[in-house]
Protein backbone atom coordinates (compact mmCIF):
# COMPACT_ATOMS: atom_id res chain seq x y z
CA UNK A 1 0.00 0.00 0.00
CA UNK A 2 1.78 3.23 -1.00
CA UNK A 3 2.53 6.51 1.22
CA UNK A 4 1.18 9.65 -0.07
CA UNK A 5 3.72 12.38 1.61
CA UNK A 6 2.25 14.97 3.60
CA UNK A 7 3.47 18.50 2.17
CA UNK A 8 5.00 21.28 3.96
CA UNK A 9 2.29 23.50 2.56
CA UNK A 10 -0.57 21.58 3.79
CA UNK A 11 0.92 20.59 6.79
CA UNK A 12 1.83 24.25 7.87
CA UNK A 13 -1.74 25.64 6.62
CA UNK A 14 -4.11 23.43 8.56
CA UNK A 15 -1.86 23.58 11.61
CA UNK A 16 -3.23 24.97 14.95
CA UNK A 17 -0.56 27.61 16.23
CA UNK A 18 -1.59 31.32 15.31
CA UNK A 19 0.57 34.28 16.03
CA UNK A 20 0.25 35.88 19.26
CA UNK A 21 -2.94 37.59 20.14
CA UNK A 22 -5.09 36.08 17.30
CA UNK A 23 -6.28 32.76 18.04
CA UNK A 24 -9.63 31.95 17.31
CA UNK A 25 -12.01 29.72 18.31
CA UNK A 26 -10.75 26.01 18.45
CA UNK A 27 -6.89 26.87 18.20
CA UNK A 28 -4.74 27.38 20.77
CA UNK A 29 -2.08 30.13 21.81
CA UNK A 30 1.43 29.15 22.76
CA UNK A 31 1.24 30.51 25.88
CA UNK A 32 -1.64 28.32 26.67
CA UNK A 33 -0.11 25.15 25.60
CA UNK A 34 3.38 26.10 27.76
CA UNK A 35 1.01 26.85 30.92
CA UNK A 36 -0.91 23.24 30.46
CA UNK A 37 2.30 21.62 29.94
CA UNK A 38 4.14 23.04 33.07
CA UNK A 39 1.01 21.89 35.30
CA UNK A 40 1.18 18.06 33.42
CA UNK A 41 4.67 18.28 34.39
CA UNK A 42 3.96 19.47 38.30
CA UNK A 43 1.14 17.39 38.39
CA UNK A 44 3.79 14.36 37.27
CA UNK A 45 6.21 15.52 40.12
CA UNK A 46 3.64 15.46 42.80
CA UNK A 47 2.77 12.33 41.84
CA UNK A 48 6.30 10.61 41.69
CA UNK A 49 7.01 13.13 45.42
CA UNK A 50 3.49 11.47 46.76
CA UNK A 51 4.50 7.83 45.75
CA UNK A 52 7.98 8.06 47.11
CA UNK A 53 6.45 8.99 50.76
CA UNK A 54 3.99 7.24 50.27
CA UNK A 55 6.48 4.40 50.01
CA UNK A 56 8.83 5.61 52.27
CA UNK A 57 6.04 5.30 55.15
CA UNK A 58 5.15 1.85 54.48
CA UNK A 59 1.42 2.75 53.15
CA UNK A 60 2.40 1.19 50.24
CA UNK A 61 4.50 -1.82 49.62
CA UNK A 62 4.86 -2.06 45.63
CA UNK A 63 8.28 -0.38 45.41
CA UNK A 64 7.62 -1.22 41.32
CA UNK A 65 4.82 1.41 40.98
CA UNK A 66 6.86 4.27 43.05
CA UNK A 67 9.78 3.81 40.63
CA UNK A 68 8.03 4.01 37.69
CA UNK A 69 6.54 7.25 39.16
CA UNK A 70 9.85 8.43 39.45
CA UNK A 71 11.33 7.85 36.33
CA UNK A 72 8.04 9.45 34.70
CA UNK A 73 8.99 12.36 36.20
CA UNK A 74 13.05 12.37 35.56
CA UNK A 75 12.16 12.04 31.79
CA UNK A 76 9.05 14.61 31.87
CA UNK A 77 11.79 16.62 33.71
CA UNK A 78 14.87 16.09 31.66
CA UNK A 79 12.37 16.45 28.21
CA UNK A 80 11.22 19.77 29.46
CA UNK A 81 14.94 21.18 29.95
CA UNK A 82 16.19 19.92 26.78
CA UNK A 83 13.18 21.63 24.57
CA UNK A 84 13.86 24.79 27.09
CA UNK A 85 17.35 24.63 25.67
CA UNK A 86 15.96 24.03 22.39
CA UNK A 87 14.04 27.64 22.55
CA UNK A 88 16.51 29.39 24.16
CA UNK A 89 18.85 28.05 21.26
CA UNK A 90 16.74 29.50 18.28
CA UNK A 91 16.31 32.65 20.39
CA UNK A 92 19.82 32.87 20.68
CA UNK A 93 20.40 32.64 16.77
CA UNK A 94 17.44 35.32 16.05
CA UNK A 95 19.11 37.54 18.04
CA UNK A 96 22.32 37.18 15.91
CA UNK A 97 20.80 37.51 12.33
CA UNK A 98 21.55 40.23 10.54
CA UNK A 99 18.53 42.63 9.79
Amino acid sequence: MPVNPISINAAIGTGNISPIGSAKAGEVDFKDLLSESMDKLNSIIQDSNAAGEALATGSIDDIHSAMIAAEKADLALQFTIQIRNKIIDAYNEIMHMQI
